[in-house]
């Protein structure tokens, strides 16, 4: 059912919105994360996790210049970094069987040939339903 503190509630104006100018990391970036100010205007209905948001500010630090074979690599860019959270927290406990080694040796890619991107997102998609 709806709520009604989520219905439309009329128009803001352009000094309600939250902005940024000429932020200290010399760029700004979104991909669909959170952006409101705390205690600001809630001007989205749903926002996703910081994961996306967090890789695409790594690769934007990791270098001064970029050219235009830089950004079509980031456009592709496979690396997980909630993966890497929770293998990283996997790595302690995982055995010496040829799935566990893979997965504790996997680069965090989830490319179509990796095998332990497969291990990963079944073991994630089953502690997700399970948890």
């Amino acid at each position: 059912a709806w709520k009604s503190e989520n219905l439309w509630q009329g128009y803001l104006s352009g000094e309600d919105y939250h902005s940024i100018v000429n932020p200290p990391e010399g760029f700004i970036a979104t991909a669909n994360n959170h952006i409101q100010a705390p205690g600001g205007p809630n001007v989205a209905t749903f926002s996703a996790l910081n994961n996306r948001v967090d890789r695409i500010k790594q690769l934007l630090q990791s270098k001064d210049k970029f050219n235009t074979e830089d950004f079509k690599r980031f456009q592709s860019d496979t690396y997980s970094l909630v993966a890497e959270r929770v293998v990283n927290l996997l790595k302690p406990i995982l055995g010496q069987t040829e799935v566990e080694q893979e997965l504790a040796n996997w680069d965090m890619r989830s490319t179509l040939e990796s095998r332990p991107a497969a291990f990963y997102k079944l073991f994630y998609k089953t502690i997700k339903r399970d948890i």
